[in-house]
């Protein structure tokens, strides 16, 4: 088992944290079947420490209220010991992007195949990657761990 970083939009988190979202569509990646992600997402440290220690806020949670002025941080800086969610690979396959079905585009975290449509373009067409281009894409089935990495 190996464990890679993935990294997931502020408005997608809660669709994971809530178990709707449960496969992702990538154009790379290099885990298998029985590897962990760990998710890196938009975060910042609290103004005032908890008294365990650094207290981690997660933009995910609307949390801009509780630290006027402060920049979150992007998640492709967030190192690992801030990741409050850990996955493990179900699955892995390649196909075609318009090959998603009306229930896979459910487990993306979407309503139905146009929103899903819309999502990918806003995340992938400046990248050259658009809907229209129909790119080969690996599909990742997974489950959220609970912390500790038991389910």
């Amino acid at each position: 088992m190996k464990c890679y970083p993935i990294i997931f939009s502020t408005g997608l988190v809660p669709a994971i944290l809530s178990g709707e979202k449960t496969q992702t569509r990538r154009i790379r990646a290099n885990w298998r079947a029985g590897d962990q992600l760990w998710v890196r997402e938009a975060w910042q440290f609290s103004p005032s420490p908890s008294d365990e220690g650094t207290t981690i806020l997660y933009r995910a949670d609307r949390c801009n209220d509780y630290v006027p002025g402060m920049k979150w941080r992007p998640s492709i800086f967030m190192p690992r010991w801030a990741s409050r969610i850990a996955l493990e690979v179900l699955r892995v396959w390649e196909e075609a992007l318009h090959d998603i079905s009306r229930g896979d585009a459910t487990a993306e975290g979407c309503r139905d195949i146009e929103s899903f449509r819309a999502l990918w373009d806003y995340l992938n067409e400046k990248r050259g990657f658009g809907w229209d281009r129909n790119p080969r894409v690996i599909v990742t089935e997974f489950r959220v761990l609970e912390p500790g990495g038991e389910t």
